[in-house]
């Protein structure tokens, strides 16, 4: 039934309509009501549009058919991951080798000697992490399961953590450009 009462395997009480129905402990352990999904709603939340469900709610193979046809839309959808070349990765190093000398020669204007090694370490990883917070791409690991070849690609980061990067970088780099009064001297 789709209220969920009775549950599974408690035969359902003859009644009669002045009577309310016994209780009935629940087999869940704090004795509440499991949840309940409808159909509809399976369907719904596989991709079937509601006036698809009403139009093929008696034909389940069809209703498998379109979900399948939405599930691979959605994965045209997304972007794929990308192969990038060798510079790319040698590029974001190089750009937080440059940063992280700056931050060594900040600290080296503020304390007269070389900074601690921190300032430079901040500044490599805030470098590198700019590259990666501005252009938006990050590396993973994927595996071809037929061939079992190991790549790491390449996909485009959602807004959300491209921001955290770059704020992250940004904190590093301050770390980093700051590091004369806060580590001391190497």
């Amino acid at each position: 039934q789709a209220s969920g009462y009775p549950p599974q395997g408690h035969p359902q009480p003859h009644l009669q309509s002045n009577q309310l129905p016994p209780q009935v402990a629940w087999p869940t352990p704090g004795g509440e009501a499991p949840p309940v999904m409808t159909e509809e709603a399976h369907w719904l939340l596989r991709g079937v549009s509601p006036q698809q469900y009403r139009t093929f709610h008696d034909n389940p193979e069809m209703l498998e058919l379109i979900a399948k046809n939405a599930e691979n839309e959605r994965k045209r959808a997304a972007s794929p991951p990308t192969e990038k070349p060798w510079w790319w990765v040698a590029l974001s190093v190089l750009i937080g080798v440059m940063l992280s000398l700056l931050c060594g020669a900040m600290g080296y204007l503020q304390l007269g000697e070389l900074p601690h090694e921190a300032v430079f370490a901040c500044g490599l990883i805030g470098g590198t992490a700019s590259f990666y917070g501005v252009s938006g791409w990050r590396a993973g690991n994927y595996e071809n399961i037929s061939t079992g070849e190991k790549k790491v690609l390449w996909t485009k980061m959602g807004t959300g953590l491209r921001l955290l990067v770059t704020l992250g970088a940004l904190l590093m780099l301050g770390l980093g450009l700051t590091g004369g009064w806060w580590a001391g001297p190497f």
